[in-house]
């Protein structure tokens, strides 16, 4: 595992902050996956309680932003592993709680992962097993992984600015657009089909905009795009692979530009984006970067690991070593 230096002033890396030995607080999305995680809610109980005995709390989330409460009350209390249960907005919120209240001086907290939601983008980054038992037993083995972390600065719809922190990816344009369209009956067939459909349905029909981006302080360069993937993980949107060789602990950010093509390309290349093989084709451009800031003459829907969050402009950058995970392995740490 590299060793950076340069993590910012207000939010050192895990390691110099021992993750303090307490109890488990596990925050429950039930309707996560379509509701997939509240049926799976009592073998969850039964596994808990095979673990942990009575040292864990449970809390369910009743709407939005709730997961990013708990998270950050947890925090605050002596609580040494935080739990989320259910999809990437889960964990995105979970993940932002926990991070907010460290920067309001809370203490350093592992992040345990329960994936039971629709995109699957974060588990597969991590190699999640996809069983309930097997995910169960991450949480009490011995197995660390300190991933990096993107932070996106944007503007809300009201217009105000505002910053999140995110785990997997950001998307700029046509992700966002695929994000808002997807139906919450459609995720009741499985991440997959659910995003591949409401994907196609948008690429179909989607147009190009002119997007000035500058990547690690350098001059902007505009050019018309259908969107940008900006990738902490090498997995997104149920399946697909936009950013195939980014890394969760490599220290940099993977950027996909998606240049404007006519249909019959869009359709062509459509089925690559699950494979990765579309990096390979001059309608998609990539490079590796730390800081990036999007702009645009009218403003572009942003969102981050599934969730809609506001429009450019935006800035993002990457924070090393920001998180400690119980996960299996990502890939090198």
């Amino acid at each position: 595992m590299p060793h950076y230096t340069d993590v910012p002033a207000d939010l050192e890396a895990p390691g110099t902050d021992p993750v303090r030995p307490g109890p488990v607080h596990v925050i429950i999305n039930r309707t996560a996956g379509a509701g997939r995680a509240g049926k799976l809610e009592p073998r969850l109980l039964s596994g808990l309680a095979d673990r942990f005995g009575g040292h864990y709390t449970l809390s369910a989330t009743r709407g939005p932003g709730d997961a990013a409460r708990l998270a950050a009350a947890a925090a605050d209390q002596a609580t040494g592993l935080v739990v989320a249960v259910g999809g990437d907005g889960t964990v995105h919120e979970v993940v932002n709680g926990l991070l907010g209240a460290r920067q309001h001086g809370g203490h350093h907290r592992e992040l345990g992962i329960v994936h039971c939601g629709t995109g699957g983008g974060l588990a597969g980054s991590l190699d999640l097993p996809h069983g309930l038992d097997d995910q169960l037993d991450l949480l009490i083995s011995p197995k660390r992984v300190i991933i990096d972390l993107g932070r996106v600065w944007y503007r809300d719809a009201s217009g105000r600015d505002t910053e999140r922190w995110f785990v997997s990816e950001c998307q700029i344009g046509i992700g966002t657009v695929v994000n808002a369209a997807l139906a919450p009956a459609a995720k009741r067939f499985g991440g997959r089909l659910a995003f591949g459909t409401t994907a196609l349905r948008s690429v179909l029909g989607h147009r190009a905009t002119s997007l000035t981006v500058s990547s690690n302080g350098n001059p902007g360069v505009s050019r018309s795009l259908l969107g940008l993937a900006i990738g902490n993980g090498n997995v997104c949107a149920g399946g697909m692979r936009l950013t195939p060789d980014a890394r969760l602990d490599d220290g940099a950010l993977d950027v996909l530009a998606i240049h404007d093509m006519r249909l019959p390309a869009r359709l062509a290349l459509f089925p690559r984006l699950y494979a990765g093989t579309h990096v390979g084709s001059p309608h998609f451009e990539t490079h590796r970067t730390r800081r990036l800031s999007i702009s645009a003459e009218q403003p572009v829907p942003v969102s981050a690991d599934g969730e809609i969050l506001g429009f450019t402009p935006c800035r993002i950058s990457l924070v090393p070593l920001a998180l400690r995970v119980r996960a299996g392995r990502c890939e090198r740490s």
